[in-house]
């Protein structure tokens, strides 16, 4: 999915620009838990807030559209201020909490400018947190400048522990005169380390024979790619219906390590019929490795 808010010019005055764009990923690794983005104007007159929604309606002069997925995202977002026959003052603030469910890799890099104008202050700065409270700082950079122009390029590669994190780039400017100025440009990637495992029982999707159902022992006593746990389709037509359950009937209450042991206990007793209640008029599984 992707993000754009673009804040053009009003008369001599350009507002702000920022843009995200995540890429999409079918493992879902990288889950958005909350787009932050927000931009915030000053003026003689007071303070307003621009704060994304979907669908955006237009505020004054910005407009903004987004989409949102999880292989890797960029953005460039700039503010601006003056203080010589006006106030004025807007800034962008890109602030996103993410998770990631697998050990996840991340680099990114930026490229910040700040410029103070006459006699202002810019910052424009980076910051990956652990938590969505920012209580844990991962990685921080900035760029500042103080009756001058100064501008660099920060890069950052790590590793994400399954987790919370919050990402923030923002600027923030103190006008003096003319033309204070912050922005950024910046892209990361996002790459699965961690192996997806649904059901937690140590086997990886790819392999599992029973996806939602926990079977460490991948038993499946009719080679069907389905495991006994998430199969009771005992006539292996694809769907589970009263002729399984018949199937299964002659069995209940006597020793069998065959397909009609669910659970594996060496017994078809009620535990091993209550999956029928659950699957009851739908397919076996689902399965990574069912042809």
């Amino acid at each position: 999915m992707k993000m754009y808010i673009d804040l053009v010019r009003s008369g001599s005055r350009i507002l702000a620009t920022m843009c995200l764009v995540l890429a999409s990923s079918a493992a879902h690794a990288v889950n958005l838990i909350d787009d932050g983005r927000i931009v915030t104007t000053f003026d003689d007159n007071g303070s307003s807030q621009t704060v994304p929604a979907v669908p955006f309606e237009p505020f004054n002069v910005s407009r903004q559209n987004s989409v949102v997925s999880s292989d890797g995202f960029s953005g460039t977002g700039s503010g601006y201020g003056e203080s010589d026959f006006f106030f004025f003052i807007a800034e962008s603030r890109f602030d996103i909490i993410f998770e990631t469910t697998l050990t996840t890799d991340i680099d990114f890099n930026a490229f910040l400018t700040a410029n103070s104008g006459d006699f202002g202050y810019a910052n424009v700065r980076v910051q990956l947190f652990q938590g969505a409270d920012m209580s844990a700082l991962v990685y921080s950079d900035s760029v500042d400048a103080d009756f001058g122009y100064e501008e660099g390029m920060v890069e950052y590669s790590g590793t994400l522990a399954p987790g919370i994190y919050r990402l923030v780039l923002r600027t923030d400017i103190t006008p003096g005169g003319f033309d204070t100025t912050g922005s950024w440009d910046f892209t990361a990637n996002f790459t699965t380390v961690g192996t997806m495992d649904s059901d937690s029982d140590g086997i990886p999707d790819s392999s599992d024979n029973c996806l939602v159902v926990a079977n460490a022992d991948q038993r499946d006593t009719n080679g069907d790619g389905y495991g006994n746990s998430c199969d009771p389709d005992l006539d292996n037509n694809g769907i589970v219906n009263f002729v399984d359950i018949s199937l299964w009937i002659p069995f209940f209450n006597t020793a069998t390590s065959g397909d009609a042991d669910f659970n594996g206990d060496g017994i078809a007793s009620f535990v091993d019929y209550a999956l029928y209640a659950a699957y009851f008029l739908q397919p076996p599984g689902p399965s990574g490795i069912a042809p």
